[in-house]
């Protein structure tokens, strides 16, 4: 699902996994979407890394973290 995606950063936990994309650093998350830690806006699986549409009009992405009920994001 990532393929011809540059990754600059990835993490996971065994609930969720993201990725910072290396030109642009947009969040990508993917995994178990409970408690909303996908960023996506709702609670649903995503089975393929899909971008947190809520972030593309900030400053970059340039740290990740992945936590229980959270995906902690550090920008620019």
């Amino acid at each position: 699902s990532l393929r011809g995606v540059e990754v600059g950063s990835i993490a996971s936990l065994s609930t969720h996994s993201v990725a910072i994309t290396r030109v642009g650093g947009k969040l990508l998350t993917w995994g178990n979407g409970d408690k909303h830690r996908l960023g996506h806006g709702s609670a649903e699986k995503e089975h393929a890394p899909r971008v947190m549409a809520a972030l593309l009009h900030k400053a970059p992405v340039r740290s990740v973290a992945c936590g229980l009920g959270h995906t902690l994001a550090l920008l620019k």
